[in-house]
């Protein structure tokens, strides 16, 4: 009896959960998220190089605006995350490095992000990706941060498990983690990669990077090349197509930064 009930209230507190897993935004969230949404199109597009005062000026929008504290933390996260990928090209990569490990690091202490919905998490788990980027450009490997990318993306899978973008960064995760794959883990990549419909554009166009580095990996060699084609549709001079090709043709399985 006492099995069972614990049980039903296990099951009531999943089901709670997951009628919170999703942030609702105002029209001035969605209006700041989009934008951050097509500057992080600008980036991978390579329409144009973003510089680090433009996101901070971002940032202070965010933090100065009427929004409420959870939209506050949701878009500092996204505008952090998008900051972080742009450091990858800048003069200035090692200290802004330094500067978004700690706003990484002290994210993780709010209140509020420790009983945050899935896209709060999954934007995390994005910034935590960016910063493994970033990270790779000075020669470091913060293993927390990986640990970290995987964990959140999780974490907002069990919140809703409809989240594309969490999915997303799982095989993301994996490719990065993983040092050879078998047939098995190889399709688990593949699958996580399935569902985007509900993702912006350049989510799509990493999805077919990602998914060109998983065939790769695998000496799928026919595939991995036609991913980078779809990349291209999407972007035409696309800056990780540029990175990956790049590597491809001196015998890499991932991007090579040329220094």
């Amino acid at each position: 009896m006492f099995n069972c009930i614990n049980k039903i209230f296990i099951i009531i507190l999943l089901s709670f959960s997951l009628l919170e897993a999703k942030i609702t935004l105002s029209p001035q969230a969605e209006s700041i998220l989009n934008n951050i949404n097509n500057k992080n199109s600008e980036f991978y597009s390579a329409a144009r190089i973003l510089k680090d005062p433009e996101i901070e000026a971002l940032v202070n929008e965010i933090k100065n605006s009427n929004l409420t504290t959870e939209e506050k933390l949701y878009l500092s996260i996204e505008a952090y995350s998008l900051w972080a990928s742009i450091s990858v090209l800048s003069g200035n990569a090692r200290e802004s490095y330094k500067m978004l490990l700690d706003v990484h690091n002290n994210t993780k202490k709010d209140k509020l992000f420790k009983n945050a919905d899935s896209d709060i998490y999954s934007a995390f788990s994005d910034f935590s990706a960016s910063l493994i980027n970033l990270a790779s450009v000075n020669d470091q490997l913060p293993y927390t941060i990986v640990i970290d990318m995987n964990n959140y993306a999780r974490l907002a899978l069990l919140k809703n498990p409809n989240d594309a973008r969490a999915k997303q960064l799982i095989a993301i995760w994996q490719i990065y983690t993983m040092g050879y794959y078998n047939n098995y883990n190889f399709s688990a990549v593949i699958d996580f990669f399935e569902d985007y419909d509900s993702l912006p554009e350049y989510m799509v166009y990493r999805m077919h990077i990602y998914k060109s580095v998983a065939y790769i990996k695998s000496n799928k060699v026919k595939d991995a090349f036609a991913e980078l084609e779809l990349a291209k549709q999407i972007y035409p001079d696309g800056l990780y197509t540029f990175l990956l090709e790049n590597g491809y043709r001196n015998g890499r399985e991932f991007f090579y930064y040329t220094k």
